[in-house]
């Protein structure tokens, strides 16, 4: 809820800074958070041993790749093979495959992770 107080503040700084009007407006425009790509990489670790995975990806409203590792929700189909951590930590549980998949602003992608037995 906006008070007096935070509209005038909005008024004044629009006109000292002589911001055109859509920079000043309640819903200003913001970047497109449409996923043109989304990727998973890493390396799968031994039963008992861990490895960091990363998630990477490329809006619509950039060309560049941006590391959202931390911010997308990670999942592992079967966690009696591997578990992975909200930040992308994955853990060998036992040795077998399973899927890891990552979603990030309604899209998701799936890769296939196995896990070997430790040497």
């Amino acid at each position: 809820m906006q008070t007096s107080t935070s509209i005038a503040l909005r008024l004044v700084l629009c006109g000292a800074l002589g911001l055109g009007i859509a920079a000043c407006t309640n819903n200003p425009t913001l970047p497109s958070t449409t996923v043109t790509s989304l990727s998973i990489t890493g390396a799968p670790p031994v039963v008992g041993a861990t490895a960091q995975f990363a998630a990477s990806v490329v809006l619509a409203s950039a060309s560049v790749v941006q590391d959202v590792t931390t911010l997308v929700t990670w999942q592992s189909a079967d966690n009696t093979i591997a578990t992975v951590s909200k930040n992308g930590l994955v853990t060998g549980i036992k040795a077998g495959s399973t899927k890891l998949t990552a979603t990030y602003n309604g899209s998701a992608v799936t890769a296939s992770v196995t896990i070997n037995p430790a040497p």
